[in-house]
């Protein structure tokens, strides 16, 4: 097992998180005059209910500004992580 000190697991969340909203960008540029319709988004793999939410609300704008995405999110989460209830709720919110 790794252990990851909490500030290198935030500087490497926040890298994480630039490099996926550079990505969307980039594609978004690529796909923008197909007409491409994002139906459903769906975030798994690695644990992304660890993710903080403020990050998730910046993803979803992200994916709306090039996407027009419908309201809403699908994110895997192990039970643990769900046990603090105004988590889940802030997570609902920012979906």
């Amino acid at each position: 097992m790794i252990t990851v000190r909490r500030s290198e697991l935030r500087k490497l969340i926040e890298r994480h998180i630039a490099a996926l909203l550079r990505e969307i960008k980039i594609y978004g540029r690529i796909l923008g005059d197909l007409g491409i319709r994002v139906v459903d988004i769906h975030a798994g793999g690695g644990t992304p209910s660890l993710v903080p939410v403020r990050y998730w609300r910046v993803i979803l704008e992200k994916l709306d500004e090039y996407f027009k995405v419908p309201k809403g999110i699908a994110i895997e989460a192990n039970p643990e992580d769900l046990a603090d209830e105004a988590r889940v709720y802030d997570l609902a919110e920012a979906a």
